[in-house]
């Protein structure tokens, strides 16, 4: 039979974690795609320039930049 764990006494002190997602973890696949060697390298210079950890994550960025646009702009 399992047992509880006492309740902790302190709660007015809160965790600052990051605020809770609903639903499934976004995907992660793997995309394989002939690019120029200047849009390889405009990729490393963006990653480099930023937080961002892998050239992925800068694609992953322009993408989601691109739709917010056009869904602003109706189009």
């Amino acid at each position: 039979m399992a047992t509880r764990l006492p309740a902790a006494r302190n709660n007015s002190v809160k965790a600052t974690a990051a605020p809770t997602r609903r639903g499934r973890p976004p995907r992660k696949v793997y995309i394989n795609v002939l690019v120029k060697a200047t849009t390889r390298d405009g990729l490393a210079k963006l990653k480099a320039s930023g937080p961002l950890a892998s050239q992925g994550e800068v694609i992953d960025e322009l993408v989601e930049r691109v739709l917010s646009v056009k869904t602003r702009n109706g189009t």
